[in-house]
């Protein structure tokens, strides 16, 4: 067949009576020509349909490849037929995937949920990429996905899908480093990735986002902190913990924002240890203190420690989260309770929990409530007023 020749009932049997694969791929790019030449006339067309319908269903790679290959950017392409190629072997399914204009969003989605990591690459490709399909890429958590999907410049990554990404590859250079090129990040985003990149990206995104030096270290700094309480293993032995309280109170680490960050993660042994330190007390004392439902013990030891009153609130709201759900530092539980913590801090500070990661959230707290009283020092036996 050449461009404008007629197609008719006759060629779509000849077709069904081709025993060669070799034959019938050459059909297909043939076919794929015409449908995309626009001279066909409304029969034809339909004709021409008919043909990709019967070849998309072959049963030889070969014929469905060469037709996928031709018909990638076609408008033309029936909607079937893409859906079809779209969940096939990946060197039928890549172009379509890729380039296809007739796939929806649901397409996408569907792929995404029950094909391969390279089919998720494909798609996080197109030269247009939805935030709901982008973020259904990021909870693939794949790294390859991720980068693919961070380097096209077409992919539309809303607020919930950044933090996913630093939630999920905060600890990866590359991927970090891929995310601070993308343009307009939120500013959230920006405050979260600043403390996870090498110093020069560091510095291309703060000259960026215009941050002064001072936020940059407080961030910094907080950041720190959840990294050293972060290291704390679940099932650690109180002593040890308690050798980690000396040390940080020797080395004057033990601030006033460290104790509430631990006090947020419920690391509750880690803060009844430090309170019992700073007030001079036995442990168990500052521990029933600590859990005094009614409040008003823990709010004695707080004082006694003479912590900052900026930061008392954020203080009695954690513990009043903690009373209302039964926390008492199981570390079974720690999970669920740094969840309602999070979704009490985000309500706090007027954003939604999907806008602010655990860690940014306690930081924003800490930082808003109490910048200049977090940077004081707790030293063996003195206070802190």
């Amino acid at each position: 067949m050449t461009a404008g020749a007629t197609l008719t009932m006759a060629d779509v049997e000849a077709l069904r009576k081709e025993p060669s694969a070799g034959q019938r791929a050459m059909m297909a790019e043939k076919v794929s020509l015409l449908l995309t030449d626009g001279r066909l006339d409304e029969v034809e067309r339909r004709t021409a349909r008919l043909l990709v319908e019967i070849l998309a269903r072959d049963a030889e790679i070969v014929v469905r490849k060469r037709l996928a290959h031709a018909l990638q950017y076609s408008t033309d392409l029936p909607a079937a037929v893409a859906k079809s190629f779209a969940f096939d072997v990946l060197e039928v399914a890549e172009p379509i995937l890729q380039h296809a204009l007739v796939l929806e969003d649901s397409d996408l989605l569907g792929v995404i949920a029950r094909c391969s990591s390279s089919h998720c690459v494909a798609v996080a490709e197109r030269g247009h990429v939805s935030a709901e399909v982008s973020g259904a890429l990021i909870a693939r958590k794949d790294e390859t996905i991720a980068a693919a999907l961070l380097a096209n410049a077409g992919a539309k990554i809303d607020e919930p899908g950044y933090h996913l990404v630093v939630d999920t590859f905060g600890s990866v250079p590359r991927i970090m480093d891929m995310a601070s090129l993308r343009e307009a990040l939120p500013m959230t985003v920006v405050e979260r990735i600043v403390t996870l990149v090498t110093d020069s990206v560091r510095e291309r995104l703060t000259a960026r986002y215009e941050m002064t030096p001072a936020e940059v270290a407080g961030i910094m700094a907080q950041a720190r902190e959840h990294l050293l309480l972060a290291t704390i293993e679940e099932d650690a032995d109180p002593d040890d913990v308690e050798d980690l309280v000396r040390t940080l109170v020797r080395n004057g680490d033990l601030t006033p924002t460290l104790i509430l960050r631990a006090l947020c993660m419920g690391e509750f042994v880690f803060v009844a240890l430090a309170f019992a330190n700073m007030a001079g007390i036995q442990f168990v004392n500052a521990w029933q203190l600590l859990l005094d439902r009614g409040l008003t013990g823990s709010e004695k030891l707080y004082d006694r420690c003479w912590l900052p009153a900026p930061l008392k609130p954020v203080y009695r709201e954690v513990l009043a989260v903690a009373a209302r759900y039964n926390y008492s530092g199981d570390t079974r539980l720690r999970g669920p309770f740094r969840s309602r913590v999070h979704e009490w801090g985000a309500a706090k500070l007027g954003v939604s929990q999907t806008m602010i990661g655990f860690d940014q959230m306690v930081t924003r707290l800490l930082l808003d409530t109490g910048a200049a009283a977090s940077e004081r020092r707790v030293k063996d036996g003195s206070p802190v007023h």
